[in-house]
């Protein structure tokens, strides 16, 4: 008998893609492409006591094709991220080699709005990201809009690598690799008091 319970930040944040899924996340982003919206939970029992809970907030594309990352959510830092519409059309741009995002700017604000409120109404500090990464527009001297810059030196914030899924994945990968050597140090660490007691 599998007796493994998730821990208390991987337990917050399945319960908060949950929520979000019967909630926030029914309603649609219409375009010539029609999305919606997921948040992603924990793929394992553990986010090693919160260094690995953040949870991206993406639109899907219902016909198939990579996702959009718009958003996260951080339940052990009680902080969520969403991008404005030109940081996500810039993003979008920039990866498809010229594509427009293909949704018009209103819909994706209203979207945002109730993302918005979704994430206030779960005790989340919100900041809005309104300026894209140095990288997609580096600032011009002089420039009165810039981006946060307590973004970069913030653990398990979003960075440039997660603007657009599968480009975060060998942070992921890492991460991955470095559970499973943790969860295969437990079970050795089992089977050898298990053998011992014996």
């Amino acid at each position: 008998m599998d007796q493994s319970k998730p821990t208390m930040f991987a337990s917050k944040a399945v319960a908060l893609a949950d929520v979000f899924k019967y909630t926030v996340g029914k309603n649609r982003l219409e375009g010539s492409v029609n999305y919606t919206l997921q948040m992603a939970a924990p793929e394992g029992e553990s986010t090693g006591g919160g260094l690995a809970a953040m949870q991206h907030i993406a639109l899907v594309p219902e016909g198939g094709g990579p996702s959009v990352v718009i958003g996260s959510a951080n339940q052990a830092t009680g902080r969520a991220e969403l991008r404005t519409y030109a940081v996500v059309a810039e993003a979008y741009r920039r990866r498809f080699k010229g594509t427009a995002f293909p949704t018009v700017q209103w819909k994706y604000d209203d979207l945002l709005k109730k993302l918005r409120a979704f994430l206030d109404g779960q005790n989340l500090q919100v900041t809005v990201i309104d300026a894209p990464h140095p990288a997609v527009a580096p600032a011009t001297h002089g420039s009165a809009v810039a981006r946060p810059a307590a973004r970069s030196a913030k653990p398990g914030s979003a960075t440039e690598d997660d603007d657009l899924l599968p480009a975060g994945r060998p942070r992921k990968l890492l991460w991955l690799v470095l559970v499973l050597l943790i969860t295969a140090a437990g079970v050795a660490a089992f089977f050898l008091m298990r053998k011992l007691a014996h």
